[in-house]
């Protein structure tokens, strides 16, 4: 397939040879001359004819030529902006074309008074706008050859009549049809002809496009509350290929109901070549299932997706007013703690509330404290050998950090930042100093399960098997000392 600079290239070299031999044939030829009559005015009825066939030809290569130059550095430069170039586009074709109908029309009568130029000119431009549909030949779209979709884009095509619209990928395209194939692997073909009554959305020649989800949730829950978690979600969901995270996501409280709450969510997608749009709300409603079952909320949903609007409606169920209990039954650091010594530690917790891009804690600091987070997004973040800061780690709800410092005394080992607004559960050393003190023989237990955690993060699963032993023995002594048992 040619690009656009090689039909310019081509188009223009046939536009000056016909130019050429255009003025070579004007001083042969005598219209006086030529009749039927004799041999001779035969011959220069014929060369007459031919410089009208010529003189067609050349205008017609002049009008391909520039319109092709328009395509290419106006109307393509202008598709990467947000400015609609459309009537600018069909105004200069709609010009051309009557420039080049003026030509045809001079080429052939000989005639030279200015107003039949302007007359000529102003009644092809009219007809041009007017039967544009009727002859689509005339269409400057159609005469420059240059198509608005290629094979492998993805494409919307909705009729303006009914509002209805089917998305696919073009996967053939012939002189006077065109085939898509749906995400269903659908195969719908649509003759080429038939497609001015449609509005055409060229996916892939798009930066993103924007999706919106609406979702219930129970009116018990906060609204703020319900924001923070259904932005956290949206955050995590971002790391995926296909997702942009530029524009931000947006939540905004869209309406009440008698029960619950709307809310809207707001994300671009680069669609379609990593992800279609059902793809990209089951990894969405995946994360929103997680963030709210975490904080013990149970999500109740019935998915309908609407490509028109692009509506989820997911309908949240308030499941219990402690979250906070839930999740330290389920927290793996503190399975070794009976039911009695966890309803301990709830009813102490340290509850902290930081807002977006808000350090928690800081590598090298000081600290005698863990934290679970419980609504929100955070990364990890450490300083390798080369003083560079890396991310490491991303936690979401039900994660704890900073159980060596809540434990042994050492200082931080990394920076934890929010990526949304974030809610945590502090416990700190003197939560923690009366159930040690109780009962001595969690210091081993505990200190099997840090040790477990903190080496295999840094070797090999065989090599933690070999010494495990000795980092038991070591982990359990630190947090004797620290406990000053």
């Amino acid at each position: 397939m040619q690009s656009n600079k090689t039909k310019i290239l081509r188009f223009g070299f046939y536009f000056v040879l016909s130019l050429i031999l255009l003025f070579s044939l004007q001083e042969s030829v005598s219209p006086k001359e030529a009749n039927l009559d004799t041999f001779s005015g035969l011959w220069e009825l014929i060369k007459l004819y031919f410089y009208y066939f010529v003189g067609i030809i050349a205008w017609t290569l002049g009008y391909l030529f520039i319109v092709n130059l328009v395509d290419v550095f106006i109307k393509q430069p202008l598709e990467g902006t947000k400015k609609d170039s459309t009537f600018l586009i069909n105004l200069v074709h709609s010009t051309l074309c009557g420039i080049a109908t003026v030509g045809w029309f001079l080429t052939v009568l000989h005639l030279r008074g200015f107003s039949f130029y302007i007359t000529i000119f102003i009644l092809s431009f009219i007809i041009m706008l007017i039967f544009k549909n009727i002859f689509p030949s005339f269409s400057g779209k159609k005469l420059s050859l240059s198509k608005p979709y290629s094979v492998g884009d993805w494409i919307e095509i909705k009729d303006l009549r009914s509002n209805n619209s089917i998305i696919g990928e073009v996967v053939d395209i012939k002189r006077k049809t065109m085939q898509i194939k749906t995400e269903s692997n659908l195969y719908i073909s649509y003759a080429k002809s038939a497609l001015e009554a449609y509005q055409l959305i060229n996916y892939s020649k798009v930066n993103g496009i924007k999706f919106d989800n609406k979702i219930l949730i129970s009116s018990d829950v906060d609204p703020e509350r319900a924001k923070r978690i259904i932005f956290a979600a949206v955050m995590q969901t971002l790391n995926n290929d296909g997702f942009l995270k530029e524009p931000e996501p947006k939540v905004f409280v869209q309406r009440f109901h008698d029960y619950t709450t709307e809310y809207k969510i707001k994300y671009w997608i680069l669609p379609f070549k990593q992800l279609t749009p059902d793809e990209a709300n089951d990894i969405l409603n995946k994360n929103l299932y997680m963030h709210f079952s975490k904080v013990g909320i149970n999500l109740n949903y019935t998915k309908s997706i609407n490509y028109t609007i692009n509506v989820d409606k997911n309908e949240f169920e308030k499941k219990t007013a402690e979250p906070s209990r839930d999740i330290l039954f389920n927290l793996e650091l503190f399975k070794v703690l009976t039911p009695e010594e966890i309803l301990s530690i709830n009813k102490s917790l340290r509850q902290k509330l930081f807002t977006k891009n808000s350090k928690i804690i800081t590598e090298g600091d000081s600290g005698d404290s863990m934290f679970i987070l419980v609504e929100g997004l955070l990364d990890v973040f450490i300083t390798n050998e080369d003083k560079k800061r890396i991310k490491v780690a991303q936690l979401t709800p039900g994660s704890f950090f900073g159980e060596m410092s809540l434990l042994t005394g050492e200082h931080r080992s990394a920076d934890v930042v929010t990526v949304s607004e974030s809610l945590v559960y502090e416990i700190t050393k003197d939560i923690l100093q009366g159930i040690l003190q109780s009962r001595s023989e969690l210091v081993e237990e505990l200190g099997k399960t840090i040790a477990e955690r903190k080496f295999k993060n840094i070797m090999m699963q065989d090599e933690y098997d070999k010494q495990s032993s000795s980092f038991v023995k070591e982990m359990i002594h630190k947090i004797k000392t620290f406990f000053k048992m």
